[in-house]
């Protein structure tokens, strides 16, 4: 179903660890903290988009909202890449890399690069 809660006590419990979804349905919400464990856990309601206050029964079916991917990036402390999407061809991609060549020596500054792929 549609994960109408959220448990900020989940978040702090290590049991749930970074991976798992803190985010609940109903019945989910329901039966998670039911464990002695979590019962003192306080879950609020998650703010969801008005186009979707009418998903209310879980026979319902809601809708896929379906994405183009843009663009990726990768950031490791002062030096990033990154892949992004040009042009109206969903196959037209730039690389992008911070620190691809570097003037000067150990004073010096990088240059960035673009490069077609």
């Amino acid at each position: 179903g549609l994960a109408v809660m959220e448990c900020p006590d989940c978040y702090r419990d290590p049991r749930f660890g970074m991976r798992h979804i803190k985010q609940f349905c109903k019945i989910c919400n329901q039966q998670v903290h039911k464990h002695r464990a979590r019962q003192y856990h306080q879950p609020r309601p998650l703010h969801l988009p008005e186009e979707f206050s009418h998903f209310g029964s879980l026979l319902e079916t809601i809708p896929r909202q379906t994405m183009q991917l843009f663009a990726v990036l990768c950031i490791e402390t002062s030096h990033y890449v990154g892949f992004t999407r040009h042009g109206p061809d969903v196959h037209q991609w730039l690389f992008f890399d911070s620190m691809a060549d570097r003037e000067g020596g150990l004073n010096g500054f990088n240059i960035p690069q673009v490069t077609p792929c």
